[in-house]
């Protein structure tokens, strides 16, 4: 009895987890074509600034959204990490009072394998959600260096107006 509510509670956590992880994997995939529909249509934004700002808004949320992905397999992944301690502890116990190749000590072996698969399953998701933070986080820093490189050579282009406007406007009492 005390198996069928363990197994009925790792089988509801299981679904709890694989809708959470659903509805976020659904948000990145939006976000992924908003962000291809925003460069699509960037030819037709006017300046350099405003088609940095768009990215760097869909990038930011996107981070956001990976951040909660990240945070729910880790969470997944460390409930799946204590049972498999637990399925671990319980292999042992089984090789110990029934023997190494007794019925429940291959049982015991075999959940722990499919929980140990879990484990790295999870491990490898975690890994991969890390590593596309890391990227879009490395893009939006790339985002806001050619957002400052153009407000430099904004600033630039006005300090020489500047000038130009200053000789304009001495030469013109000059004469």
């Amino acid at each position: 009895m005390a198996a069928d509510i363990g197994i009925r509670i790792g089988v509801e956590g299981e679904k709890t987890f694989k809708s959470a992880l659903s509805g976020i994997n659904a948000q990145l995939k939006n976000l992924s074509s908003e962000m291809k529909a925003a460069v699509s249509s960037m030819a037709d934004m006017g300046d350099e600034e405003s088609r940095a700002a768009k990215r760097s808004d869909i990038l930011s949320r996107s981070i956001e959204a990976s951040k909660q992905k990240i945070d729910l397999i880790s969470k997944q992944y460390d409930r799946a990490k204590e049972s498999l301690d637990d399925l671990g502890r319980e292999l042992d116990e089984a090789k110990r009072e029934f023997g190494e190749n007794s019925d429940e000590a291959i049982k015991a072996q075999n959940a722990y394998n499919r929980q140990a698969a879990a484990v790295n399953k999870l491990g490898a998701q975690l890994n991969d959600a890390t590593a596309e933070m890391n990227r879009m986080e490395a893009e939006l820093k790339d985002i806001a260096r050619e957002a400052d490189r153009a407000e430099d050579a904004l600033s630039a282009l006005g300090n020489e107006a500047d000038g130009v406007f200053t000789l304009l406007h001495k030469s013109s009492y000059v004469e």
